[in-house]
């Protein structure tokens, strides 16, 4: 039994271990897009939905990577919110800007890989109330030519922005491609402390690494 279990242990660290030494070094790009759901003091004033995110990093080891990355995460604000606060209407977006150590470790004799990752970062939280209102756009037409026209618009009415220092943790699975292309599906928690309420929220992504 201890002779099959060490077996057993000696095998996986050398798969590990095989995973970590196909890695390359030098620069990676990527970008992505996804869903995100709000948390903690977010959930149930705000209301998730989409992101993109782009970044680069470098591999100072074969499998250990640094990381920076620029987020934009947008919200709705809820219903309920909205009435509790007497707003006729409003949105919500979060800037960030992080940087993680990345460890990236990739099944022998495969396409699948995995990654994990930690790091900090800033974040700028901004919520907008807008009311319905009417805007003069100038269209043209190839037999009306050039004319203005009323068209519906929102009108910002106030505006509340929060900075804050915060980390992140997530997790992720690749599949290789051709040369060094990867696509990647992500999960991250992502936590920053901010006056009135902390931006907590989960972004799932899913990427292309180049």
């Amino acid at each position: 039994m201890v002779r099959t279990i060490a077996f057993s242990s000696c095998f996986v660290l050398i798969l590990l271990w095989a995973g970590m030494a196909s890695a390359q070094l030098g620069l990676e790009a990527h970008v992505g897009g996804g869903f995100t759901v709000p948390t903690g003091d977010m959930n149930g004033r705000l209301s998730g939905r989409g992101h993109f995110v782009v970044g680069a990093g470098y591999n100072f080891l074969p499998a250990l990577e640094l990381q920076a990355e620029y987020m934009y995460n947008t919200f709705g604000i809820t219903r309920s919110e909205l009435q509790r606060i007497n707003e006729p209407n409003g949105d919500a977006h979060v800037n960030s800007i992080t940087v993680d150590p990345v460890l990236h470790l990739h099944l022998p004799f495969t396409r699948l890989g995995a990654h994990v990752m930690a790091g900090l970062g800033y974040y700028r939280r901004t919520v907008e109330f807008t009311q319905p209102t009417t805007a003069l756009t100038t269209f043209f037409d190839p037999f009306f030519g050039f004319f203005t026209a009323t068209v519906p618009a929102n009108q910002v009415i106030g505006s509340i922005s929060r900075n804050g220092f915060g980390y992140n943790v997530g997790a992720g699975l690749d599949y290789k491609l051709s040369g060094p292309s990867a696509l990647y599906f992500e999960v991250r928690y992502h936590d920053a402390h901010m006056s009135h309420g902390d931006t907590e929220m989960v972004p799932f992504t899913i990427g292309l690494r180049f």
